[in-house]
């Protein structure tokens, strides 16, 4: 009766050792997975640079009808990195490139977005976070937690992780722009501008002007010519001295 009883209580002893060690495990993978290296043997992901083919497939000669398509996902971060820059105030921080065409960029010295003829990227210093890459129509992409996302292509990518990681980078150069560091720069390179120096009709410039609507009636057309000559200099960094006439 005296072993039987030693028996149970080992058995339920080990029992709740075990039961102790799966809470403790399931406990660790919860953790994990809040860190965001859940599933990821030895290290999250650091850049898809490597998985991106180097070269190229089309050029600005090739029909957009190829490639057109691939830009949709990174269309959605370049709107609203534009956006987020032109509503701050902060465009003179940035090289920017978004008029028609199938090559757009923005580019910041820790930060750009790109899109060329079918190719797309994400940089956020030195790690490329997203990219398509129009060779294998694949989309590579690695969230704010460190995990890969390998992908074949489809228009309605969601980009909302993308664009948060491109978020907190804006937000960062936001706040530290210096207007007062670009009214420096343009003052002294207001020194070297084109400044007139002989009107022979003694025409005045204005900075402002009065305007009012009047109603005209065209008479007839006047075949006097008026002709008169402006000299413009400017003083170059070097000391060097232009004129244009």
């Amino acid at each position: 009766m005296n072993k039987s009883i030693e028996t149970i209580a080992i058995i339920a002893f080990y029992t709740i050792v075990a039961l102790y060690v799966i809470a403790c495990a399931i406990d660790a993978f919860e953790v994990l997975s809040t860190l965001g290296v859940a599933m990821i043997p030895f290290k999250p992901s650091f850049s898809v640079s490597n998985l991106v083919t180097k070269t190229r497939k089309y050029s600005e000669t090739d029909s957009p009808r190829k490639f057109g398509g691939l830009h949709c996902p990174i269309y959605k971060v370049l709107n609203f990195a534009e956006q987020y820059i032109l509503n701050n105030r902060i465009h003179r921080d940035f090289m920017m490139n978004t008029s028609r065409g199938q090559v757009k960029w923005i580019y910041h010295e820790i930060m750009s977005i790109s899109m060329s003829c079918g190719y797309s990227s994400v940089r956020i210093g030195a790690r490329q976070i997203f990219a398509v890459d129009e060779h294998t129509r694949t989309i590579y992409h690695i969230d704010t937690n460190g995990r890969l996302h390998v992908t074949d292509y489809f228009l309605d990518y969601d980009m909302s992780d993308v664009i948060a990681q491109v978020t907190e980078c804006l937000e960062v150069i936001a706040e530290h722009y210096s207007a007062e560091k670009w009214d420096k720069r343009d003052a002294l390179a207001s020194q070297y501008d084109w400044q007139v120096v002989s009107d022979t009709c003694e025409f005045t410039e204005r900075l402002e002007w009065e305007r009012t609507k009047v109603k005209v009636w065209c008479k007839g057309f006047s075949k006097t010519s008026v002709e008169w000559e402006r000299q413009w200099g400017r003083i170059h960094a070097n000391g060097g001295v232009s004129y244009k006439t």
